[in-house]
């Protein structure tokens, strides 16, 4: 998201009183990102397949279809006549135990008793989500609407109090869901969640290539090599270097690879490998070799063209005798 957008969700977020906003591009898909955040096996009060969430019968039917499409039951209930708003009590009559979140939404701006419903929501252990789509600035007392739930949702489409012709907004309090839905947002991407350089270090992506061996290479290779700092035609050097931790293994072939990864392990470096042929002829006596020096030789099967891992083990590791895999990265079956 750019710089104007960033600039919108902290004003909007500081103008409710939440202390996370995510500005998507319609109130429909702010809904459908809430239920989502919320159904996240992250989330320690998740919404389940089969459990229900409760909905005002009068709504518009994007409050809706986002319960169906994380695999939940909505549970309609009846509204006010005098308001047109969800009753606290047709809510409660309608709890059972599987019931896992509420969707409270301001028709047409009037605010539904949301203190009341929260009230219900916080005894029974209940998420309540904020549909308030239609309900910009409307308050019950000081509080702002869209403050109430554990997150709320609005919609900035042309015909509402506040519009940027088509979009919507996001807001939580709550860290978990705003970094669930953050990553949502950006179909995975965790390049702007507030922790994605320690997400980044636990996965590995934090590691920088700064020394490759190469001894031919095309144009496309040159493009990339160049952009390491140090490029050497001799690969024992980059395996020797104190500074390297890890080795990627793309030699191919298995004579020249065992020497290399032999070497690597001995200096105590882990080793990455998508070479099937390495394992299956000297697997044994590379993964005991880690296993005494203690480092880890990992088989990357994404990188191997997606070689599924039973394959190969029907193909070399089993019929070679390899007795255990230090690890696998991105196995398939």
């Amino acid at each position: 998201m750019g710089k104007k957008v960033r600039s919108f969700e902290s004003q909007f977020k500081d103008y409710v009183g939440q202390k996370g906003a995510l500005m998507v591009n319609s109130g429909s898909s702010a809904n459908l990102l809430a239920l989502s955040a919320l159904s996240s096996p992250n989330f320690d009060n998740r919404i389940k397949p089969g459990d229900e969430v409760i909905c005002p019968a009068v709504t518009w039917p994007t409050s809706v279809y986002p319960i169906l499409n994380v695999g939940a039951k909505p549970v309609l209930v009846d509204v006010d006549l005098n308001t047109l708003n969800v009753s606290p009590e047709a809510i409660e009559n309608a709890i059972t135990p599987k019931t896992k979140a509420i969707m409270a939404v301001h028709l047409m701006g009037n605010p539904c008793q949301t203190d009341k419903i929260k009230q219900i929501a916080d005894k029974r252990k209940i998420n309540l989500i904020e549909d308030c789509c239609e309900a910009h600035g409307a308050k019950i007392g000081n509080e702002s609407v869209g403050s109430f739930g554990i997150c709320s949702t609005f919609s900035f489409f042309l015909s509402h109090h506040i519009t940027t012709i088509e979009g919507g907004m996001v807001l939580t309090n709550n860290n978990t869901i705003l970094d669930i839905a953050t990553a949502q947002r950006a179909h995975g991407w965790i390049r702007e969640m507030r922790n994605a350089d320690e997400i980044a270090r636990r996965a590995g992506r934090g590691i920088q290539i700064t020394l490759a061996a190469a001894k031919e290479y095309n144009a496309d290779a040159i493009i990339g090599l160049d952009q390491i700092e140090n490029i050497t035609d001799d690969p024992f050097s980059v395996v020797d270097d104190p500074d390297v931790e890890i080795i990627i293994e793309l030699i191919g072939g298995y004579s020249p690879a065992k020497e290399l990864v032999l070497k690597a392990i001995e200096n105590g470096k882990h080793v990455i490998t998508a070479n099937k042929a390495l394992i299956a002829i000297h697997g044994n006596e590379i993964f005991k070799a880690a296993q005494e020096k203690g480092v880890i030789v990992a088989f990357e099967a994404a990188v191997a063209g997606g070689i599924p891992i039973i394959k190969a083990v029907r193909e070399g590791l089993a019929a070679n005798q390899i007795e255990w895999i230090a690890g696998i990265i991105n196995g398939t079956s």
